[in-house]
Formats: structure tokens, C-alpha cells, sequence
């Protein structure tokens, strides 16, 4: 039995998995991102009350 290459369903599963996981990964980092320039506008506004 000589060694056979993996089936090319395989391999796509494999990119597959490989791909939404890197898609998972950045909306996370996205999202955290965002809830960061999310927070930013309200220490800037607080400092502005703070002003008042």
C-alpha cells in the first residue's frame, strides 16, 4: 500500500476550519477595538463635565 495523498476534501476542510478560525479571531479583535474607541468618547466627555 503505497501512501496516497489526502483527499482533496480534506484539504479543503482543512483550509476551511483554518479560514473561519482567522475570520473568528479578527471580529473578535475588531470588536474589542471598537468597544475601546467606544469608551474613549465618554472619558473624553467626562473630562468635559469635568470642565463645566
Amino acid at each position: 500500500c503505497r501512501p496516497t495523498p489526502p483527499p482533496l476534501a480534506a484539504v479543503i476542510i482543512m483550509l476551511h476550519v483554518a479560514i473561519s478560525a482567522i475570520s473568528a479571531n479578527m471580529d473578535s479583535f475588531a470588536r474589542g477595538r471598537t468597544a475601546i474607541l467606544k469608551k474613549q468618547p465618554s472619558h473624553m466627555e467626562a473630562a468635559h463635565f469635568g470642565d463645566l
